[in-house]
């Protein structure tokens, strides 16, 4: 058993996909299986993940037929096995201690989720946004709900998937809505 399953939804992403699996393939932190799902893809991203598996062996590929990033994601939690589970989508970019750092940071608080910061790009105008996580610290769940919805309004950051990791104990039988594709 591995102590870190990432889980990667696969769309025809074939522009982005192979530089996020190598940034992945060469991460300070290695103790992790990669599940790569691809959701039918037809650009040849589906070639990437079946390429990457064959030469790393923490490398997962499940091929399955098109049905929304929802369903690959609950595919990939159905067949995750490491103690924590994180996503990395396959337009996503991560710095060389990406994983170390989350996985750090869960071991050392002993938290159930832990929730960094990130930086959205916008190809087609080159802006950068910087999503910083606006409650730092270890706190209990119950402790955050009275400013949950005022933060998600002003920064989106809690409904994005990446930048997340947790413990998988606490997703035992809890699924993405696969009625919703966004």
């Amino acid at each position: 058993m591995c102590k870190l399953s990432i889980i990667v939804p696969v769309y025809n992403k074939k522009k982005y996909l192979y530089c996020v699996l190598e940034s992945i393939r060469q991460q300070e932190f290695n103790d992790f299986e990669c599940i790569l799902v691809d959701d039918g893809s037809t650009d040849g991203s589906q070639n990437i993940c079946d390429v990457f598996s064959k030469k790393d062996t923490r490398f997962i590929t499940v091929h399955m037929s098109n049905s929304g990033v929802s369903n690959a994601r609950n595919m990939g939690l159905k067949r995750a096995r490491g103690s924590y589970i994180t996503f990395i989508d396959a337009d996503d970019s991560i710095d060389f201690n990406y994983l170390k750092k989350l996985a750090d940071d869960i071991e050392n608080t002993g938290a159930d989720f832990v929730i960094t910061g990130m930086k959205k790009y916008w190809e087609d105008t080159n802006k950068v946004e910087y999503l910083k996580t606006p409650i730092n610290g270890l706190y209990a769940f119950k402790e955050i709900i009275p400013q949950f919805a005022e933060i998600q309004l002003k920064t989106g950051i809690f409904g994005f998937c990446c930048g997340k990791i947790f413990k998988k104990e606490i997703a035992n039988n809890i699924f993405f809505d696969a009625s919703i594709s966004l």
